[in-house]
């Protein structure tokens, strides 16, 4: 009896450990992000207009691409060669191969391009990087015509130009030298040899410019910098009208000049000293000096105007600053009319201010106290103490100042 309670006990116990045995494993659940992993996009993925095919009959139309979207209804237009509004894969397949024909004589035209290397190894070059890092420099390095040559022809023609691109059109003219309407490769290389020959007739002529010094190292200064940081200050580094000398003759003419620039005209009148129509390199040197003595001349007769003080040290007050900090207020700051004392003598008449300049007219008439038609430095100081009486009257009868340009209110 005890033995067949034992046997009934193990059969109930074994057996369904045997029939769990026998059964397969089940596989584990992917991850989510596995299951929901898309076939990348992109030129050489899966960027096909089929996958808007709803309906799966191998034709694409245009109401089955998304709505408002620029990027696919242009895409559709440039695939559908019978223009039947309808799609097709041989549609397709031909036009993604035009794509890749294009793409093949592009790095074909390409291939004589001076490719730009790669850095050296090791820690990465401070200050002006070597000439091996960025590639050589320069017009050469700028686009070309040919990589619209569409049938590979080795001409580039305006057809076959971008339409309306402004850009492109003027390169076009520039390059073709025998005005045939035609572009052909030597004409692109004599183009860009007389760029480059300029370019460098450019860096010559700028060989006397004083460079910017390289900043010095170690903390950077605080305040005013020295003057080895920015390079020396001051007219004689203006433009020169030698950047248009197109025949390196040494000698600028007004045909050589940019058109309709009124800037550079006037320049080139006041650099003329002669009125030839001609500016050589002695006349412009002669006319730098010249406007750098004026400039020290108004730093001279600017030296008692009071300075601007550095603000104090600390931290910086809250709500209307100190004094110390902006400087004094009040009229004596104002414009001054010996800046316009050409010849330094000491008296400033009409004759030497600007012309239709109805400000400095007034001023003048205002300052001029005895009616001569001259101004004396003692004639604007007391000028200008008299503008400041009135200053500090108003302030004392409680008036507050006008803004600039502001008319006093009519006393009725």
């Amino acid at each position: 009896m005890k033995k067949a309670f034992l046997l009934a006990i193990i059969a109930a116990v074994v057996f369904p450990m045997i029939s769990m045995a026998d059964e397969p494993a089940a596989k584990p659940e992917p991850p989510k992000a596995q299951k929901e992993r898309k076939a990348p996009q992109g030129p050489r993925g899966p960027m096909t207009l089929f996958q808007f095919d709803a309906n799966s009959d191998g034709v694409v139309t245009k109401e089955e691409l998304p709505t408002d979207n620029k990027f696919f209804e242009g895409m559709f237009d440039r695939t559908d060669a019978d223009k039947d509004g309808k799609v097709t894969k041989a549609e397709e397949a031909a036009h993604k191969a035009e794509l890749q024909k294009r793409y093949e004589q592009r790095r074909a035209n390409a291939g004589d391009r001076p490719q730009r290397p790669m850095p050296p190894k090791g820690p990465r070059p401070q200050g002006n990087r070597p000439d091996g890092f960025r590639g050589p420099r320069g017009p050469q390095q700028g686009p070309t015509l040919f990589r619209f040559d569409a049938n590979n022809d080795g001409v580039v023609t305006k057809d076959e130009l971008p339409t309306d691109n402004k850009f492109f059109e003027g390169m076009f003219d520039r390059t073709d030298a025998d005005k045939d309407g035609k572009v052909t490769k030597a004409e692109e290389a004599a183009h860009k040899a007389e760029l480059q020959k300029r370019y460098e007739q450019r860096r010559a002529n700028a060989g006397d410019r004083p460079q910017r010094p390289m900043p010095p190292k170690g903390p950077r200064p605080q305040g005013n910098r020295p003057d080895g940081f920015r390079g020396p200050r001051g007219p004689q580094q203006g433009p020169t009208l030698f950047r248009f000398d197109a025949n390196n003759d040494g000698v600028v003419t007004k045909d050589e000049l940019p058109t309709d620039n009124k800037f550079f005209e006037g320049m080139f009148d006041r650099t003329d000293a002669d009125k030839d129509g001609k500016v050589t390199k002695a006349e412009e040197a002669a006319h730098k000096a010249e406007l750098q003595k004026r400039y020290e001349q108004r730093r001279a007769n600017a030296g008692d105007r009071p300075q601007r003080p550095m603000p104090p040290k600390g931290p910086r007050p809250q709500g209307n600053r100190p004094d110390g900090f902006r400087g004094p207020r009040g009229p004596q700051q104002g414009p001054t009319l010996f800046r316009f004392d050409a010849n330094n003598d000491g008296v400033v008449t009409k004759d030497e201010l600007p012309t239709d300049n109805k400000f400095f007219e007034g001023m003048f008439d205002r300052t001029d106290a005895d009616k001569d038609g001259k101004v004396t430095k003692a004639e604007e100081a007391a000028h200008k103490a008299e503008l400041q009486k009135r200053y500090e009257q108003r302030k004392a009868n409680g008036a507050k100042p006008r803004k600039p340009g502001k008319k006093a209110p009519e006393k009725k």
